[in-house]
C-alpha cells in the first residue's frame, strides 16, 4: 500500500508505434498513379508536362521514407510485420508495395531502359508471388465471410498493373498472362466479395475506402488492354465504363467519407480515382471527342482533388 505522502509514480510512457502500417503503401499507388495520369494528359489535354512529373518524383520520395521505415520495423519488430501478413485481410495490402514498383517502371521507361526493367521484373515477380501465396491461402484455410473484402482485389489487380511497363519494354509474352491471371481471377473472386457486401454484415466505417477498390480492377483492366492493343476496342469501353459506373455507385454510398474522422484507410480512395482517370484519358488519347475530353478532365480533377484532400488530412496532427 502507497503512503499518502509517497510520490504518486508517473505513468509509463506510450510505447511508440513499431512503424507504419503496410497500408500506407496505398498513399504511394494514390500519388504516383495520379503523376502518371497527369502525364498522360499532356498529350491528350495540353497541360504541362512537369506537373505529372512532379507528383511522380513527390511519390517516389515517400516511398524512399515509408520502405526504410518498414525495413526498421521487420529488424525491430518481425511479430508485427508477420501479424500483418498472417491478418486475412491485412496481408492484401502488400499488394500497394508491388503496385507502387510498377507504377515506378513504367515512370521510369522515359528515363532508364534499365532500370524500368529491373523495377517492372522485382514488382512482376512479387505480384505473382503475392498472388499465388494468398490464393493457396484462400483455398486451404477456413475463410469467414466477413473476410471478404474488397482488399481482395489488390493483389489480384497488382499483376494487370505489372502489364502497363511490360509492353513498352518488350515484354509483350509476360504482359498477357499476367493480364489473363488478373481478370480471370477478379471474375471468380468479384462475386465473392459482392455477396459478403449484400448478404453479410455492412463493412465498418472505418472500412469503407476499400469499397473504392471495387472501382481499381475495371479501371486497371482498362488501361492496361489499351496498352496491350494500342487502341480503345469494345473490351476497353466494358471494363472503363464499368469502371466509372462502380465509382459513381461508391460515391453514393459512401457520401458521408468527408465527415469521419482521418484515418490512413482513407488513402484507399487516392488510387482507385487515379486508375479510372488514367483509363478516361488514354480513352481521350486516342478519340478526341467533346465527350471524351469531358470525361478526361472529369475523373482526372475528381482524382487530384481526392488525393490532395487525403493528402492535407493525413499532414494534420489527429488525436489517437
Amino acid at each position: 500500500m502507497i503512503a499518502p505522502d509517497a510520490p504518486v509514480p508517473a505513468p509509463a510512457a506510450p510505447k511508440p508505434p513499431a512503424g507504419p502500417p503496410i497500408a500506407l503503401f496505398g498513399s504511394v499507388m494514390g500519388i504516383a498513379s495520379l503523376g502518371l495520369g497527369w502525364r498522360i494528359a499532356a498529350p491528350a489535354l495540353g497541360v504541362p508536362l512537369v506537373i505529372g512529373e512532379s507528383i511522380i518524383a513527390l511519390a517516389l520520395a515517400i516511398f524512399v521514407w515509408l520502405a526504410i521505415r518498414y525495413v526498421i520495423k521487420m529488424v525491430t519488430a518481425p511479430q508485427s510485420v508477420r501479424a500483418e501478413f498472417d491478418n486475412p485481410v491485412m496481408a492484401n495490402y502488400f499488394g500497394t508495395v508491388t503496385i507502387s514498383l510498377s507504377l515506378f517502371a513504367i515512370a521510369l521507361v522515359a528515363y532508364s531502359h534499365i532500370a524500368a526493367t529491373v523495377v517492372w521484373a522485382i514488382a512482376a515477380i512479387a505480384s505473382l508471388v503475392l498472388l499465388c501465396t494468398l490464393l493457396s491461402r484462400w483455398i486451404t484455410q477456413p475463410r469467414d465471410l466477413m473476410q471478404m473484402t474488397p482488399a481482395l482485389f489488390i493483389p489480384i489487380t497488382g499483376n494487370a498493373v505489372a502489364v502497363y511497363a511490360a509492353v513498352p519494354l518488350g515484354y509483350m509474352d509476360f504482359a498477357w498472362p499476367l493480364f489473363a491471371i488478373a481478370v480471370v481471377t477478379w471474375l471468380t473472386v468479384q462475386p465473392l466479395a459482392f455477396h459478403r457486401m449484400f448478404f453479410g454484415e455492412r463493412i465498418p466505417v472505418p472500412m469503407a475506402p476499400q469499397l473504392a477498390v471495387l472501382v481499381s480492377s475495371p479501371a486497371v483492366f482498362a488501361s492496361a488492354w489499351f496498352t496491350m492493343t494500342a487502341g480503345t476496342s469494345p473490351v476497353f469501353y466494358i471494363f472503363s465504363y464499368y469502371a466509372l459506373f462502380l465509382g459513381v455507385i461508391v460515391i453514393m454510398a459512401t457520401h458521408r467519407s468527408p465527415g469521419w474522422p482521418y484515418s490512413h484507410a482513407q488513402w484507399g480512395y487516392t488510387f482507385p480515382a487515379a486508375a479510372l482517370a488514367g483509363a478516361f484519358l488514354r480513352y481521350a488519347l486516342a478519340i478526341t471527342s467533346p465527350l471524351t475530353l469531358t470525361l478526361a478532365w472529369l475523373t482526372l480533377g475528381v482524382a487530384t482533388l481526392i488525393v490532395a484532400v487525403v493528402g492535407v488530412r493525413s499532414l494534420i496532427p489527429h488525436r489517437a
